[in-house]
């Protein structure tokens, strides 16, 4: 890792635990941007041998930016929120957290941080066979989850009035 890419993760992951997030959605954070969410690719890396095609369309190999980024998934994710579907030449996980960061206005990167959190989780409930839910669906949980553990239900009506359009 060079310097200055050090300095940047050093001064963002200061960031994360100061966001108004779940401890669990901001841990989340902090593997993704250090690069120790166990995807495939990650595993594989550990010489772990497991099947590295992505969890949810079979077709790519399951890296972190195809997970989070170009999978279908994830751009139904992006679809259901109203964002950008695709950040283009993202290679890490770092590339795509700091694009939306910069390209959303604050509340709306916090509501899609909890989104890929939930795509994460559905990707491990995939990954060991059990149901999951739908892009549609992760959208209704993840803004019922900030309701429940971040904001008062006539905050989160007032916040999303604003940005959810």
């Amino acid at each position: 890792m060079q310097p200055s890419t050090s300095i940047w993760i050093n001064s963002t992951l200061k960031d994360v635990w100061k966001l108004k997030l779940s401890d669990k959605v901001k841990y989340f954070l902090w593997r993704g941007l250090t690069n120790f969410l166990p995807t495939s690719d990650n595993l594989v890396r550990r010489q772990i041998q497991i099947d590295t095609a992505c969890k949810f369309c079979g077709h790519c190999k399951e890296l972190v930016v195809h997970l989070f980024n170009t999978c279908k998934m994830a751009r139904g994710v992006c679809k259901e929120l109203t964002v950008q579907e695709e950040i283009e030449g993202a290679i890490t996980f770092q590339d795509v957290f700091e694009q939306r960061k910069c390209r959303l206005p604050k509340n709306k990167f916090l509501i899609w941080v909890t989104y890929m959190w939930d795509l994460w989780y559905q990707r491990n409930l995939k990954t060991n066979g059990e149901p999951f839910r739908a892009a549609k669906e992760i959208t209704s949980f993840a803004e019922g989850f900030l309701i429940n553990h971040i904001y008062a239900p006539e905050q989160w009506k007032e916040i999303s009035s604003r940005i959810l359009v």
